[in-house]
């Protein structure tokens, strides 16, 4: 990352993806070593109701595991052999061993793979060993750049009656004593797929990985590049989310805002005030204060305060670096934005301070030609974190009109991808952020269609009022063109209300873009421990361990609403947003549940009905 003259912001070291102390970010180079990812902790859910719910509700359940897939690279291998190899099977009692090993100009026509008699008795009791050919891939497909071949590509066929689970111990090209960043992969005919770790032998001559299922082939790669950067904003009074405190790079304490005179107002506090990363407090500008913001760019004076104040703050402070999120810099006042900037850093970097500066981009494109001189800022400023639309339908949209533009005249390495972990609404006044629990609060509003009073053994609906499938409302789904989790329903006057929910699974689309256009890092939108933030650890996770986003879906099933009651019966399937419920027999009060999920975590809504019997209240 380069520097203006005068010095520059120097880095402390800091812990990243649970690995040893991280090496010193150079300005101009990527970071090296092993993230290796921490274990995901599951967002808090939904507190059992006091009555037994269901058999079919008792569970929270997340979707399954998947592989991570990499990106179509190269057209699938074409037949013909190549060199043939040696394939060893051995059946334990816990599953099966593949031993993959080569030696080039091998051929072996001996190997039985029919007798099932064909064992080794010197592997020691409860070991059976039988040969099948396997052969060494002719012309593998093409390797992303930011992985490198460790073993050749192995093709093989496990017979049917071979049952996993399956330990493969694949032979390296060459002997290495480096355990670090190795994966098994897999090309599926259209992109490769990681399978998982790899780890690596004592004598280091071979890797090994274990296995469900066996694949039609199997390599080891080994990572090679690495993005620097995870920078995570918290707001006021708040900690750095748990799972990700040790990981990010650099923390953003929010709690400032500029004031009419230029002063700095608010104040910057973290629960944790020992954070090991480096800390760039934000200065932020809502929509209201964008004429204030511009008054203090047009004023000379104003302009000077301004950046002394900031300065001050941050020397005062101890920290190491700004974080400038003016997001509505008039077109008119171009040239003193970019002096404001300019300015700024050249004071904080003879401080071995630095500066991150926010622009918005949109699906119009023309990013430079607005109030943002991306040429200047870029040689400025430390990093760029560019905005995307709230709108998420216009985010692939902005991407293509205008990232392009920016990467023309400013360091990829420089520029980060801002990654909401909030949920964004649309109704007849616009747009607006809510977070992820609010959201799916809202899609588990739960009532009963029919007016009462209620009697006993009488049958009922149970509907819920967001996500009824009628002509408006459509349910939860996953919007496959934008790529985010979304409802709508309609309001009070009848008008649709549209919601989408960001969540680990948009997070990772949206990590492709970091991937395909190689930029330096994100910028989480909210790093809190706010239970009410989307968690997109795992999918930042995957993606600085492995260095491609891990695009799976989110299980369609955990779309399905799910009803439950205190007493009486359901009857009916509920993937419609309703049920039929026939009241308990006897009077009472009775409590009825709505739980629903983005795929990700569980909210659910708890009702009182109150069933009385003929003649009374």
């Amino acid at each position: 990352m380069s520097t203006s003259e005068g010095g520059g912001w120097q880095p402390r070291p800091v812990r990243r993806l649970g690995e040893g102390p991280r090496r010193e970010q150079q300005r101009s180079g990527r970071a090296s070593g092993s993230p290796d990812p921490a274990p995901f902790t599951p967002e808090p859910e939904l507190p059992a109701p006091e009555f037994p719910p269901p058999s079919e509700t008792g569970t929270v359940v997340r979707p399954a595991s998947g592989q991570r897939s990499f990106g179509r690279q190269a057209p699938p291998p074409r037949g013909g052999a190549g060199v043939l190899v040696a394939l060893i099977i051995t059946a334990l009692l816990v599953g099966v061993i593949i031993v993959l090993f080569f030696e080039p100009g091998l051929i072996d026509a001996n190997f039985n793979t029919n007798a099932e008699g064909d064992f080794s008795a010197s592997d020691g009791p409860g070991v059976q060993t039988s040969l099948f050919e396997a052969r060494l891939t002719e012309r593998p497909p093409a390797i992303p750049e930011i992985l490198g071949a460790v073993s050749p590509v192995y093709e093989f066929r496990v017979p049917e009656r071979r049952l996993g689970p399956f330990v493969f111990e694949a032979e390296l090209t060459n002997p290495t004593q480096d355990p670090r960043n190795l994966g098994a992969y897999t090309w599926n005919g259209d992109e490769w797929t990681r399978l998982g770790d790899a780890n690596l032998s004592s004598d280091g001559a071979t890797a090994r990985i274990d296995l469900a299922e066996a694949p039609a082939n199997l390599v080891i790669l080994r990572r090679l590049q690495f993005r620097d950067v995870i920078a995570g904003r918290v707001p006021r009074g708040e900690e750095p989310q748990s799972i990700l405190a040790g990981s990010l790079t650099l923390v953003h304490p929010d709690g400032w805002h500029p004031g009419e005179d230029g002063s700095l107002l608010g104040g910057v506090e973290l629960v944790n005030a020992q954070v090991p990363q480096n800390r760039w407090p934000t200065v932020y500008a809502t929509d209201e204060q964008a004429d204030l913001v511009n008054d203090i760019l047009a004023s000379d004076n104003l302009r000077r305060q301004h950046i002394a104040n900031i300065q001050h703050a941050i020397k005062s402070g101890l920290h190491d670096g700004v974080d400038i999120h003016y997001l509505d810099v008039s077109p008119a006042l171009q040239s003193q934005f970019t002096s404001f900037i300019s300015e700024l850093a050249g004071r904080l970097h003879r401080e071995d301070r630095g500066v991150s500066v926010h622009i918005p981009i949109t699906a119009a494109g023309g990013v430079g030609e607005g109030g943002y001189d991306l040429s200047q800022l870029g040689a400025s400023a430390d990093f760029i974190v560019i905005e995307p639309p709230l709108d998420p339908t216009l985010f692939e949209a902005a991407i293509a009109a205008s990232l392009p533009t920016v990467l023309e005249r400013i360091e990829s390495s420089k520029v980060l991808l801002a990654l909401p972990s909030h949920a964004v609404v649309r109704d007849a006044s616009g747009f607006r952020e809510i977070t992820q629990r609010d959201a799916l609060d809202i899609a588990s509003l739960i009532s009963i269609r029919e007016p009462g009073p209620y009697r006993p053994g009488m049958r009922v609906t149970l509907q819920g009022n967001s996500i009824l499938l009628d002509n408006l409302a459509g349910g939860l789904r996953w919007d496959s063109v934008n790529r985010i989790v979304t409802f709508t329903y309609p309001d009070q006057t009848g008008s649709a209300v549209t919601v989408w929910i960001h969540n680990r699974f948009s997070a990772a689309f949206q990590l492709q873009v970091v991937s395909d256009y190689e930029l330096g890092g994100i910028y989480i939108s909210n790093a809190s421990a706010d239970p009410g933030n989307a968690n997109l650890w795992p999918a930042v996770a995957a993606f600085f361990e492995s260095g491609l986003p891990d695009l799976r879906l989110p299980n369609a099933i955990l779309f399905d609403p799910i009803f439950s009651v205190e007493a009486g019966q359901l009857s009916g399937a509920s993937g419609g947003g309703w049920q039929f419920w026939d009241l308990p027999t006897e009077p009472g009060d009775y409590r009825a549940q709505l739980v629903v999920s983005d795929g990700d975590v569980r909210v659910g809504h708890v009702i009182t009905v109150p069933v009385r019997a003929e003649g009374t209240e």
